[in-house]
């Protein structure tokens, strides 16, 4: 009984790491980051300005998949 217990612990554990560690994705946008799990996801904004001079910047989180915090914006480059 004991031995399964410890097996059952070793698999929940196991379970529990994947699920919070992340992966990271790069974009080609300017260098846009976003880590990602089963359980959050965090994206860092930082693209290149578009033919009309403006820039996503700022970070969204999203836990379970709903947004917690967006703290984007857009900033206008003049050429």
């Amino acid at each position: 009984m004991k031995k399964s217990k410890k097996i059952i612990f070793i698999i929940l554990a196991v379970i529990l790491l994947v699920m919070f560690f992340p992966v990271r994705h790069v974009f080609k946008d300017g260098g846009s980051v976003s880590y990602e799990s089963l359980i959050y996801e965090v994206k860092d904004y930082r693209s290149l300005p578009d033919e009309n001079g403006e820039a996503l910047r700022g970070k969204t989180i999203k836990i379970l998949g709903f947004e917690v915090y967006n703290g984007t914006y857009t900033i206008t480059i003049k050429k």
